[in-house]
């Protein structure tokens, strides 16, 4: 039995009706988002885990423990960097999916409604004279 690849192709993509791409798109944008902002956790942890063994050996009583402790602090602000670089895009990705979303909802919201008119406020038909103004004789034209 032969099983059809998972992976959409381009065709496959290009063939959707316009709002499944929207959703799809969508989708994959909050996905984006959460591996970016787990992977900057991940990087965020490395960075305290060096920033720990920098300051240990900057601290210690070792010949050369201020050397070390320099070299082991590059790999921490590597790892700063890439967590900054990485909630930066996580940020990118989630704005692009709320997009999505606000696309969705705006273009396609109102075709899941049923049709059907709902009155909230409702102003009488017709002229309403005050009870001082009784006559139109005592309204003055502009």
């Amino acid at each position: 039995m032969t099983e059809k690849p998972s992976l959409s192709t381009a065709e496959e993509i290009a063939a959707l009706p316009e709002p499944e791409f929207l959703e799809l798109d969508r989708d994959c944008d909050r996905i984006n988002a959460e591996y970016d902002f787990k992977r900057a956790g991940i990087h965020a942890l490395g960075a305290g885990a060096y920033g720990t063994l920098a300051a240990s050996a900057m601290m210690s009583a070792a010949p050369y423990g201020a050397l070390m402790g320099t070299l082991i602090a590059i790999p921490a602000a590597v790892y700063v960097w890439d967590t900054i670089q990485d909630i930066g895009s996580g940020i990118q990705d989630a704005t692009k999916s709320a997009a999505a979303d606000t696309a969705l909802r705006v273009l396609y919201e109102h075709e899941s409604k049923q049709p059907g008119t709902v009155v909230q406020d409702a102003e009488p038909a017709g002229r309403v004279i005050d009870g001082r103004a009784t006559s139109l004789s005592q309204f003055q034209p502009l």
